[in-house]
């Protein structure tokens, strides 16, 4: 008798683990993801989001991976909606933790290159003359547009510099950064003396920044030279960390 009055209560614990949504298999193919429908309606908000990204990483994702080289990861069997939100919650982590990182390492990065720019203002100074625009004339050769900059530059040091590699930055008066131009010239600077230096780069009609570039006036604009390597007449040398270059 008792056996036959414990039954209703099995039969409803039965019914609810079946009915628990966090029961319900995952399937490895996509094109029965239908069958998720009932659990997925039972879920929260947040679960959705993370049961969707789990999906999409590990099917979707899978197949592309695949086309492009990359060794896929499909839902393995016997795979659980309880478990696939714990798996894509710790992901979701660990991507947090990376990116966190990775962000803590430009940071670092740009915070000792604006250092090491303060430090070399004190050997070099350096602005800009003029910005010139030569448009090609398809005419005897003359088939390419170039953008022409006179730099003057300062040695402030007490050595006389034999060449300097490095970055041109251009910032327009609100401070946002146009361009990045490469610099270098083996132009002698005697210590506590001051140079001219001429450089150019192709120009493009079609390329907004060297548009920018070319209108950008040269007395409102912001200049910044950030060397890599400055060569001294004495066959000494400077040059910054890798990881420090812009």
């Amino acid at each position: 008798m008792r056996r036959f009055l414990l039954l209703p209560f099995c039969l409803a614990w039965l019914l609810v683990a079946c009915s628990n949504p966090l029961n319900a298999p995952v399937p490895k193919d996509l094109g029965n993801m239908e069958s998720l429908k009932p659990a997925m309606e039972k879920l929260k908000p947040e679960e959705k989001e993370l049961l969707a990204a789990y999906v999409v990483r590990h099917s979707v994702g899978a197949v592309f991976g695949k086309a492009f080289g990359v060794q896929p990861d499909p839902i393995p069997e016997g795979m659980t909606v309880g478990k696939a939100l714990d798996e894509q919650r710790a992901f979701a982590e660990r991507l947090k933790t990376e990116e966190a990182a990775k962000k803590l390492v430009l940071e670092q990065a740009e915070a000792q290159r604006k250092a090491l720019v303060e430090q070399m203002k004190l050997v070099l100074a350096s602005r800009v003359i003029d910005i010139t625009l030569h448009k090609a004339t398809y005419h005897d050769g003359d088939v390419h547009s170039t953008i022409s900059f006179e730099f003057e530059i300062d040695n402030k040091g007490a050595k006389d510099i034999a060449g300097i590699k490095g970055l041109a930055s251009f910032r327009d008066k609100f401070g946002d950064r146009i361009a990045g131009v490469s610099m270098k010239t083996e132009e002698a600077i005697p210590a506590g003396k001051s140079v001219r230096v001429r450089l150019g780069k192709d120009y493009s009609e079609f390329n907004d920044n060297d548009r920018k570039l070319v209108n950008l006036d040269v007395h409102t604009a912001t200049f910044e030279l950030a060397p890599e390597v400055i060569l001294f007449a004495d066959g000494s040398k400077f040059e910054s960390p890798k990881g420090v270059r812009e």
